[in-house]
């Protein structure tokens, strides 16, 4: 199978979501487990998506813990 990146309106749909509820790029990754660059890379459509978009890790993540979002620093 190829590659998993996001189109250009995929990126743009994320991104809009992203923003729209306050986060930041550095939040998202945190919940995700992964670095800033490779959540900036993935939302930029320039690296696979990779299996931390399947919603698995990010279900549990936040189940079990509670990140600041940039608004409440």
């Amino acid at each position: 199978m190829a590659e998993d990146r996001l189109t250009s309106m995929q990126a743009d749909v994320l991104r809009a979501y992203r923003r729209a509820k306050g986060y930041s790029q550095e939040y998202v990754a945190t919940l995700l487990g992964v670095s800033r660059q490779t959540y900036v890379a993935v939302e930029q459509g320039q690296a696979p998506v990779g299996k931390f978009a399947r919603g698995t890790r990010t279900r549990e993540m936040t189940s079990r813990a509670r990140v600041p979002r940039r608004r409440d620093w």
